[in-house]
């Protein structure tokens, strides 16, 4: 399943760790071959969901010496976005336990060095990431909750405002930081610790990473294309083909209610609402497929109005 989501949704990233498995401790890289290891193992944990299905994440815990190290970065634009030319975006899927600070993902310490540093911190509820070059930084931040799944995709490029999306949806602007970082001592891209220590106690899955700065559509583009989806939300507990069911009876609804006398326009409009809800949860659909869709749909919900008022 997850060489489908390299081929079909992943294909232009340069790096991609499912974290949903290790073998002997390694953990695979299935875009740029750059595979990590695990310092514990068993290191699972429950996972974002796929059409009902409970995936795998790994469990990063400082006080059990849970961590993971994706390899060395040194020269790369991973650990010194000095060298980032095009920019750099990395996503992830993260849970953080109930009232326990995290170091996420660093290649750099929040007080020296280039490079990035993601964490959590519980007397603010932030999510933070922050991008360090030679002579500035981005920084973004967004309030989340402790004990759900969220998906993070974070994008900067020297010069520009970093931009932050949350679950293919919330859109969040940062801020470009004067700061200088001549030094550039840390390399290794690590999970769950800084490279001078730090805590965790949070699961992850899904780290993706492009070497250019994607912009929010190509965000949620990923996002909606990988089909993952958080924990506890509603529609992530129906089973596909009941998706399915429910998509092919909203749209026979509306057109039957079109039929009907204008008296049962506000069933229309009720019921138009519920098609499109469907439609966009049925993945399966290409694009073109449902703009023809929805343009139908929004012709019989036009002449309704019109014939209504």
């Amino acid at each position: 399943m997850n060489l489908l989501f390299t081929d079909r949704c992943y294909k232009d990233a340069d790096h991609y760790w499912p974290l949903d498995k290790s073998v002997a401790g390694t953990v695979y890289d299935l875009i740029g071959l750059k595979h990590g290891k695990v310092t514990v193992e068993p290191a699972y944990s429950v996972g974002p969901i796929y059409h009902g299905m409970q995936m795998r994440a790994m469990k990063l815990n400082s006080a059990q010496g849970k961590s993971i190290d994706l390899g060395d970065f040194y020269g790369d634009c991973i650990a010194d976005a000095e060298v980032c030319h095009s920019g750099i975006t990395i996503g992830f899927w993260v849970y953080i336990e109930d009232g326990k600070d995290s170091n996420i993902l660093h290649t750099a310490e929040k007080g020296n060095d280039r490079g990035m540093t993601i964490f959590y911190e519980t007397s603010t509820s932030l999510l933070t990431v922050r991008i360090y070059s030679t002579y500035e930084y981005g920084q973004v931040s967004v309030n989340i909750t402790s004990q759900t799944h969220y998906h993070v995709f974070a994008s900067w490029e020297k010069g520009q405002n970093p931009l932050l999306v949350v679950n293919g949806v919330e859109q969040f602007w940062g801020t470009r930081v004067s700061a200088t970082r001549l030094e550039e001592k840390y390399s290794h891209l690590l999970a769950g610790v800084s490279p001078e220590g730090g805590e965790s106690d949070a699961r992850l899955s899904h780290v993706v990473i492009w070497k250019r700065a994607l912009d929010s559509y190509e965000m949620r583009a990923a996002f909606h294309c990988f089909g993952l989806q958080p924990g506890g939300v509603f529609i992530c507990l129906l089973n596909r083909w009941f998706v399915y069911l429910i998509s092919y009876v909203c749209l026979m609804l509306v057109h039957w209610v079109y039929l009907l006398d204008s008296c049962f326009c506000v069933l229309e409009r009720m019921l138009f609402i519920c098609f499109v809800f469907c439609l966009l949860c049925n993945e399966e659909n290409t694009l073109t497929e449902r703009t023809r869709l929805c343009f139908n749909a929004r012709l019989k919900f036009c002449f309704c109005l019109t014939h209504r008022f």
